[in-house]
């Protein structure tokens, strides 16, 4: 299989690339700028990053000018990333690698607090007219939309505390601000909620739930009233995470007897409404929440456990034997009643589903029927996710995209206008195409998940992570 070629090095950047149209023609009412965020290099040096968590950050934008679209890519100037590659080796811990110390530094690096970096390869958010890269680890690093040029690592001037967060942000539209958590470690761990208005700096305590292990939490939900935050029984000792030399996953352990607990937090004081516990399973993304007839319903891409982690280690995803997500996920519903503590799970459709989108504009924590993301043929067990899909949450009806050896990252729902019905709009996705050696930028109709255009990189681009797009 020719997925493989989407974890080799991008070395080169470009600036204002006008892409050339291969097939179809681009919406007319298609303007603004796609960020999309993910690995662009696995190595330094003679040194090699293990993980896809790990490469060091690149930015691309993509922007849509009448009728037109330009294409930029750029190294997110991290102190990882100018440190690493200033020395032509791994400076900084990443998400499942180390730097290689000789011994005395092995030594000092077992005491000293571990340091992200600031490789902040995840994702992309805007605050007011700040715009955001962002990971797990809590540092924040500010970039400019137009340039991609990489601005300050952000200094906060509150008193919101913890060494942890998620990529994945809420931003609340009613309310006008934006919502996330951080893991405080310490003898008394907690997950720490707060908001923030028109700059990330200033972040006001939403409220805490207190925990004796934190768990890998790579995104939450939220609902019109609630906030709800889900802990798979992938835990870590916080003890554990002090020490330097150690990869930061590989501190963690699966503990199924734990089971997944759900907590709601209230968003307007930060009370912890209510605890649940159901059997365990685990995930990256939610897809949506929302609240109907006194309960709260989650629906999450959830997996039985949390192999897919190990499935990821770029030795295995380069070897191209055998399917490398062994357990795929699954769009699950979870049902949280208001009035009693049974949490009851539906399976809404059996067909792969990662890297879940909506029209997050309109029903983001609101009542919706349609989601899109990554997905795998069940007749290719030999493949990489190499599909876009389609999903109706109400019948569980499902249409695709695909194309062969083609691998594409994760749909991003652009609205036609902000009235039009949930899936009037465009997906947009960059995809590996392995037969040219080279990536494109695809254009679909949402209803229809028929090709609309595509436009042909100056590049092969790694696969990557998540983006969003501003319109103009």
């Amino acid at each position: 299989m020719s997925y493989a070629d989407g974890f080799i090095d991008l070395e080169h950047e470009h600036s204002r690339v006008r892409l050339t149209p291969i097939a179809g023609q681009i919406p007319a009412w298609l303007r603004g700028t796609l960020l999309r965020n993910g690995p662009g290099r696995f190595s330094v040096g003679e040194d090699r990053y293990r993980h896809w968590f790990d490469g060091l950050a690149m930015l691309h934008g993509f922007y849509f000018e009448d009728g037109a679209v330009f294409y930029s890519n750029r190294f997110l100037r991290s102190p990882a990333y100018c440190e690493s590659m200033e020395s032509n080796k791994i400076r900084y811990n990443a998400f499942a690698t180390v730097p290689r110390y000789n011994r005395w530094q092995a030594l000092l690096a077992w005491f000293a607090q571990p340091q992200s970096g600031a490789n902040n390869g995840v994702s992309i958010a805007r605050l007011g007219s700040e715009y955001l890269a962002l990971t797990e680890a809590a540092d924040i690093v500010a970039c400019d939309a137009a340039t991609l040029e990489t601005g300050e690592v952000i200094e906060f001037d509150d008193d919101v505390s913890g060494e942890i967060t998620t990529a994945h942000p809420h931003y609340d539209f009613a309310r006008r601000n934006l919502i996330n958590f951080n893991v405080k470690l310490g003898r008394r761990p907690q997950y720490i909620y707060y908001t923030c208005d028109s700059t990330i700096r200033q972040r006001r305590r939403i409220g805490a739930i207190s925990v004796d292990k934190p768990a890998y939490t790579h995104s939450f939900a939220m609902t019109e009233h609630y906030i709800v935050h889900v802990e798979f029984p992938l835990v870590v000792h916080p003890l554990r995470l002090r020490f330097g030399n150690v990869p930061y996953i590989n501190c963690y352990r699966w503990d199924p007897a734990r089971g997944t607990r759900f907590t709601l937090l209230r968003k307007s004081d930060g009370a912890i409404v209510k605890h649940y516990q159901t059997a365990a399973c685990f995930a990256f993304h939610h897809v949506n929440a929302f609240e109907r007839n006194d309960a709260v319903v989650v629906d999450i891409a959830a997996k039985p456990d949390a192999s897919v982690i190990d499935d990821l280690y770029l030795d295995h995803l380069r070897s191209c034997t055998g399917r490398p997500i062994h357990q795929p996920s699954t769009l699950q519903r979870f049902v949280l009643p208001l009035t009693a503590p049974e949490v009851t799970q539906e399976t809404l459709c059996d067909e792969y589903l990662e890297m879940p989108v909506i029209n997050y504009r309109r029903h983001n924590g609101r009542d919706y029927r349609i989601t899109y993301g990554i997905s795998a043929r069940t007749d290719r067990k030999d493949d990489f996710e190499n599909q876009l899909i389609r999903i109706d949450t109400l019948t569980g009806a499902h249409s695709v995209w695909y194309e062969d050896d083609c691998y594409p990252w994760e749909p991003v729902f652009v609205a036609r206008n902000p009235t039009a019905s949930e899936d009037d709009g465009v997906l947009l996705s960059v995809v590996l195409n392995r037969p040219g050696e080279n990536s494109y930028l695809l254009i679909l109709d949402a209803n229809t998940m028929q090709e609309l255009a595509r436009l042909a990189l100056p590049c092969r681009v790694p696969l990557g992570f998540h983006g969003q797009f501003f319109a103009r």
